[in-house]
């Protein structure tokens, strides 16, 4: 449990450094904008949008690192209570999706809708956790993308 609380505060702070350099690019944009004399009527809707974009970037943000706050001094507090919940539940592994996990880590396979374990929540946490371990955050980024894609499918 504080293992998974931990993994949580560290893709908060992967959102927020997201949202940062979303916002600086904003910022430039906006900076681009207003030296240029051309198109004002377009420019200004653009800079109102890229103005609003960061000022909800910045509220999300602000939840984001209140989260990890709240959440960091909660496993602290309560961290003898994880010790003892740990010992308790045993460890479960899905035999069956071994080799697909493997070659799936090791390239052979592609995490897409094809892939024999796409719908296998397990399998996906798994993989998830995986790549958040290793602190492969672009193929977090991607299993993500391309789980939200499952309804279309």
């Amino acid at each position: 449990m504080e293992n998974l609380i931990n993994k949580l505060v560290k893709l908060l702070k992967n959102k927020v450094n997201q949202n940062n350099i979303e916002i600086q690019y904003n910022q430039d944009e906006i900076r681009r904008l207003l030296n240029t004399e051309f198109g004002k009527d377009k420019e200004n809707k653009t800079l109102k949008e890229r103005s609003l974009i960061n000022e909800e970037l910045f509220m999300e943000n602000e939840d984001f690192m209140h989260l990890q706050i709240q959440l960091s001094e909660f496993s602290e507090k309560y961290a003898h209570l994880f010790e003892s919940i740990q010992k308790e539940i045993p460890k479960q592994e899905d035999r069956s999706s071994i080799p697909y996990f493997t070659k799936t880590v090791e390239g052979e396979m592609v995490f897409e809708p094809g892939h024999p374990q796409f719908f296998n929540a397990h399998f996906f946490n798994k993989l998830l956790k995986y790549y958040q371990e290793n602190e492969d955050y672009e193929m977090c980024d991607y299993l993500v993308k391309v789980k939200s894609t499952e309804n279309k499918f």
